[in-house]
């Protein structure tokens, strides 16, 4: 749902921000060139306009005559979703840290490594003693090394205890280790190899992480679908009912570029006994 944005002015004390502003010049210009662009001052006469009388008829009861209503609804609230979501749902839903981590994936510890890969166990054997020395591990892989990830000294990011590319007993190694610990030289598939632990990631760690990082998209959805549940409960409650063959009368018109008179006076949507026309 919108915001409200910067209140821009206020009619009768109802405050008029800028998104309901520009949803007023969406609607009022209808996509229609050839009536030019009203310029902001007159957007807002128009607005004020529109408001005002639209609530001297309600107070003179004039909404009550048949027709009037739907047109009077449609003056005062074509902008009402903004104000009525920042003000009356927004302020109920209460988006809770635990609801926002529930739609977090299944978090698994994980490590990050450095591999060096030889095709002799003698060489392999002679990094790794140099290695432990103190060199410089990282100028070591992209000098010796044969693996893929030489280029990058050797670094092959985060992985978890099922990753296929590594054998089990390997696996359990390298989460063995704190980090800056070596593994033992193995033979695999891919030559002799060892490896040094650069991280490990805890799954609270990965959670935090994972918080930080979607905590506004997901609080966001939420509030969607926190919308959307209103929706349908005010829909059950003002009783709305849809006449979907009417508007699908209307569509079909349209694109076959019928003429359209007989239509737009049919009933379109009916809200707590008040009907709205296609033409509304």
């Amino acid at each position: 749902p919108p915001e409200t944005g910067k209140v821009l002015f206020r009619i009768n004390g109802d405050p008029v921000g800028e998104a309901e502003l520009a949803v007023f010049a969406e609607t009022f210009q209808g996509g229609n060139e050839a009536k030019g662009k009203s310029t902001p001052a007159e957007l807002v006469d128009t607005l004020i306009n529109n408001r005002l009388l639209a609530e001297l008829a309600v107070k003179e009861k004039i909404d009550t005559l048949p027709g009037v209503r739907g047109q009077l609804e449609i003056r005062k609230n074509k902008m009402w979703v903004d104000p009525y979501w920042s003000k009356v749902v927004r302020p109920t839903v209460r988006i809770t840290d635990k609801e926002i981590m529930a739609k977090a994936p299944n978090m698994e510890e994980m490590v990050s490594i450095q591999q060096f890969v030889a095709d002799s166990r003698g060489q392999a054997e002679e990094i790794r003693k140099r290695a432990l020395a103190g060199e410089d591990f990282g100028k070591l892989i992209k000098a010796h090394s044969r693996g893929l990830s030489a280029e990058n000294e050797g670094k092959t990011g985060y992985i978890k205890r099922d990753n296929p590319v590594y054998a089990p007993e390997a696996i359990e190694e390298m989460f063995r280790l704190q980090p800056g610990e070596y593994t033992r030289m193995a033979e695999t598939q891919i030559g002799f190899s060892f490896a040094r632990v650069l991280d490990r990631k805890s799954p609270e760690q990965l959670g935090k992480e994972w918080f930080s990082a979607n905590r506004d998209k997901v609080r966001s959805e939420l509030e969607r679908d926190a919308w959307m549940k209103h929706r349908v409960e005010l829909t059950k409650r003002y009783k709305v009912s849809v006449n979907q063959k009417a508007i699908d009368r209307y569509f079909a018109a349209r694109k076959a570029k019928s003429n359209l008179a007989a239509i737009l006076g049919k009933d379109a949507v009916t809200i707590d006994g008040a009907a709205f026309s296609i033409r509304d």
